[in-house]
């Protein structure tokens, strides 16, 4: 499975870099944006289209990663809890152990044999 994740990776980035060569004199032509927000006008400077669609990649990408850290602190939160309860029930199971060990070898040790008790109804 490891090796079909990193095979389509690797066709995925082939047909966008075959998309970039194709379309290179699109993604090198200059453009510039103007912003005017009725009091404030400002017009950036003349940038490659690549640059621009680079930068709105990187734009995205960062609110997408900043806006994900607290759900994964709060999974980094649930995890630690479970953990810690899942320890505590393992030390309470091997406690337990000791204590059967325990009375299994004391009446044994008694030299008394452990009593089962078993009814048979004669129907």
């Amino acid at each position: 499975m490891k090796k079909l994740k990193i095979a389509l990776g690797v066709i995925v980035l082939a047909f966008i870099a075959l998309f970039i060569y194709q379309n290179l004199s699109f993604f090198m032509d200059k453009h510039s944006f103007d912003l005017n927000l009725y009091f404030v006008k400002y017009q950036t400077p003349q940038w490659p289209y690549g640059v621009l669609f680079l930068a709105c990649f990187l734009i995205g990408f960062l609110i997408a990663f900043f806006m994900g850290l607290t759900s994964r602190y709060k999974a980094r939160k649930s995890i630690k809890s479970l953990n810690s309860a899942v320890d505590s029930h393992l030390e309470m199971i091997s406690e337990l152990k000791k204590e059967l060990k325990g009375a299994r070898g004391e009446s044994a040790a008694a030299g008394q044999p452990e009593v089962i008790e078993a009814t048979v109804s004669a129907e």
